[in-house]
């Protein structure tokens, strides 16, 4: 597996007043950001130091380019922290010829690209590198067409490919009148045949015309996401363990993030791309940890103080008994008898429920009865 890791929290060009026109108002538009520093660290460390099983492809190289105010350092399993570089156009073209060189040689490795910083949408995906503006009249200059990147990986690289992308993706009317384009990173030659079939989903924070989200100074919803995802959350059974796969992912990753900011927002990740979902990002060791919550009804009933769950295993249950004083948790996929008491002077009862338990998350419904007078 090969990663290539892009964090921008740093525009020097841009809020100054610099330039004339479309490119003006293109740079003036744009503020500071500061999650994509916390963010792509985060994620370019979990690569450096999550466990790979056996049978996935283990790390080879991670590329990291983190634009900050001030100088970034990631730390390595088990290595003192290393200092990066900026990610400005030069030292991105050179670390996506790293990447790509060490990614084509051969079909089977995996490759992985993050991106988080301001984006434009205009015909494909732009992403803004920190020099952006340098030169305003040419203001698109130091900036990268997704499209063109993954274009070129779809030549020569890997049959499996991911793409994080965590930007805004809003369509100013400003980049068609400047009429300014990215400077190449790579030449992206005629293919001489048949394109080989890639599994390369773009795993977008954001729906296409909008803005991303981020707050303060830690990483962003979308990125806590991604990498509780590639944890377990997004993991499915396949061969007899579980795995983190490529449609497991998309189809988990939403209810990830919507779980964590319950009533917060309506953040929709898009997901784009030619991908076919069998590609493995991650293996389990065993099952994952599935956060839970405890749901009552009918509507308005008391929530139980506590909580019982039993594993079950055929033919019969074992002896694993988890108590939950709290009415949340986590417990590992499986099937489980869920029971609940509530304190002895309450009215009411809930009924034993069995229950499956499966990644990303689960609400379990409790069906919460009055309970039958004493009558002796």
């Amino acid at each position: 597996m090969h990663a290539f890791v892009v964090g921008v929290a740093h525009y020097p060009y841009v809020g100054k007043g610099l330039g004339t026109g479309p490119a003006r108002r293109l740079l003036d538009d744009l503020g500071q950001v500061t999650v994509p520093e916390p963010s792509a660290r985060e994620i370019a460390e979990w690569l450096l130091t999550a466990p790979r099983q056996p049978d996935d492809p283990p790390i080879g190289t991670v590329e990291v380019l983190i634009s900050a105010p001030h100088p970034v350092k990631v730390r390595a399993s088990g290595g003192a922290p290393v200092e990066v570089e900026s990610a400005v156009h030069e030292n991105f073209r050179a670390a996506f010829r790293r990447w790509l060189r060490r990614c084509e040689a051969s079909r089977d490795n995996v490759a992985i690209f993050y991106f988080c910083g301001h984006g434009w949408r205009h015909g494909d995906q732009l992403l803004l590198l920190e020099d952006l503006g340098e030169d305003p009249e040419l203001v698109l200059a130091n900036s990268v067409d997704l499209g063109v990147l993954r274009a070129r990986m779809h030549l020569t690289g890997p049959r499996l490919q991911a793409y994080f992308v965590d930007a805004c993706r809003e369509v100013p009317m400003d980049l068609t009148l400047s009429g300014s384009r990215p400077r190449a990173l790579v030449d992206v030659p005629e293919p001489d045949g048949p394109l080989h079939p890639v599994d390369a989903p773009v795993f977008f924070s954001t729906a296409m015309g909008h803005s991303a989200f981020g707050d303060g100074g830690a990483a962003t919803p979308y990125t806590e996401g991604v990498i509780a995802a590639l944890e377990g959350l997004g993991a499915c059974r396949k061969g007899g363990q579980w795995a983190v796969t490529t449609s497991s992912l998309a189809a988990h990753l939403q209810n990830i993030i919507d779980w964590n900011q319950v009533g917060e927002g309506n953040q929709e990740v898009r997901i784009e791309g030619q991908w076919a979902g069998r590609g493995v990002l991650h293996s389990l060791a065993g099952a994952p940890m599935v956060p839970f919550r405890i749901g009552c009804s009918p509507p308005g009933t008391p929530l139980p103080e506590r909580v019982t769950a039993r594993a079950m295993i055929s033919p019969s249950p074992v002896s694993s008994v988890q108590v939950f004083e709290a009415n949340q948790g986590h417990l590992s996929a499986g099937f489980y008898e869920i029971d609940v008491a509530y304190p002895p002077d309450s009215r009411f009862t809930g009924d034993t429920i069995l229950w499956q338990i499966d990644p990303p998350n689960e609400v379990l419904s409790l069906t919460v009865r009055s309970r039958l007078p004493d009558r002796s």
